[in-house]
């Protein structure tokens, strides 16, 4: 999909949902790696609990080509040096402005977040009529 932005969903303490639109992210095949400030609710409430839903969708007026991706997984602070490298070479790409945030503040103000995908939804009304669900098989 061409998104750049997403709406992430994760579960503050009380247990209600919590949304927001989340932007640039980048993807290693299935998974997915978004950006935050340290002091963030999203960094809190993954801190907490993990379980997470990412929904991309592309823009489309026409129902016929209505496309969307729902990704429910598991979501971590990235603390590898060599991931974080990996991950903010390809942010550079996806999106300079945002790589500049970042170099100009330091990795201490920002965090890499990893989703890690349990099932996939994923509806591409041109080509199906009912939702593809893609279970994902740990290993």
């Amino acid at each position: 999909m061409k998104n750049k932005t997403a709406l992430l969903t994760t579960i503050m303490e009380e247990n209600y949902l919590d949304s927001r639109l989340v932007g640039p992210f980048v993807n290693d095949g299935l998974t997915v790696y978004i950006f935050t400030l340290n002091n963030s609710n999203k960094i809190k409430q993954i801190i907490s609990n993990s379980h997470i839903s990412l929904y991309l969708q592309e823009n489309y007026e026409n129902i016929k080509e209505y496309k969307s991706l729902l990704i429910n997984g598991e979501a971590y602070k990235v603390s590898s040096d060599e991931e974080i490298l990996n991950v903010m070479n390809r942010l550079e790409i996806r999106s300079r402005g945002y790589k500049e945030w970042i170099d100009k503040d330091g990795c201490e103000k920002w965090s890499i977040i990893k989703i890690q995908p349990k099932s996939i939804k994923y509806i591409d009304n041109s080509k199906w009529n009912e939702p593809q669900l893609i279970k994902i098989q740990e290993n």
